[in-house]
């Protein structure tokens, strides 16, 4: 990859300065970034990359990174939270948007992010100011694929960044206040019946986020309601089948 960026000086200020390993990242993001329009084929589906976006992948980041994947994309999501970058995620890829992108490379200007104020940023920083001291701590993510495989959902060869990006969707989106908990009831349900796929395991924590489970208590309750609609729902069967024997 051929070409310059441009930095202003006002970085310097920024909270995003102050954190070597972020400000690793978000370089990482203005040098992946692309001047101009193209397209790039991912497995069968064309995708179009305008300038100021690439299409990332966490593995690939990681090792141009020399960091884990878990600690690359934490620092993706932080960037995302202080308005710097735009993450559109599907379950095969995610495309990156750099936020202002034209303003910082066409007007040398390193304005401040529209909708963004330096209190925001400060308050999404210090809430991850203790970011170094976990990444040592194993991320949920390996504790689910090395469950997933136990249970023999997921064989150790099938173990790719699809299913990575995935399972960090759920984590990181899905609402779940214990993410691996919720996670491991669903793998327990697949493993104890036919539908021994992830595809299972994912389409029921999609279930649950839609009917509004943030933990294990409130898996808990939508169960037992479905019990009782399904004793209700029994009931009326057995009271029809003796109406119509009376008849």
């Amino acid at each position: 990859m051929n070409g310059w960026i441009s930095l202003h000086r006002k970085l310097l200020n920024s909270n995003i300065f102050n954190n070597e390993k972020l400000l690793k990242v978000f370089i990482y993001c203005l040098l992946k970034a692309s001047h101009s329009d193209y397209e790039q084929i991912i497995g069968l589906q064309k995708v179009g990359v305008l300038p100021g976006q690439f299409v990332f992948g966490r593995k690939k980041a990681a090792l141009e990174l020399n960091m884990k994947e878990s600690t690359v994309w934490k620092y993706m999501k932080l960037l995302e939270q202080v308005r710097s970058l735009e993450l559109n995620s599907n379950n095969k890829f995610t495309l990156v948007t750099v936020v202002n992108w034209g303003e910082y490379q066409n007007s040398n200007e390193l304005g401040d992010n529209k909708g963004t104020t330096e209190e925001q940023q400060s308050n999404t920083y210090n809430n991850y100011n203790n970011l170094n001291n976990k990444e040592e701590e194993e991320a949920p993510l390996e504790k689910i694929l090395e469950l997933l495989q136990k249970s023999e959902i997921v064989p150790p060869n099938k173990v790719n960044h699809f299913l990575r990006d995935d399972l960090s969707d759920v984590i990181d989106n899905f609402g779940f206040e214990q993410p691996e908990v919720v996670i491991e009831e669903a793998i327990k349900i697949s493993a104890r019946g036919n539908g021994r796929t992830w595809l299972f395991v994912y389409n029921k924590l999609d279930e649950w986020r839609k009917s509004g489970v943030k933990t294990v208590e409130d898996l808990e309750h939508l169960n037992t309601t479905k019990k009782k609609q399904r004793k209700a729902d029994s009931y009326d069967y057995e009271s029809l089948a003796k109406e119509l024997e009376d008849e």
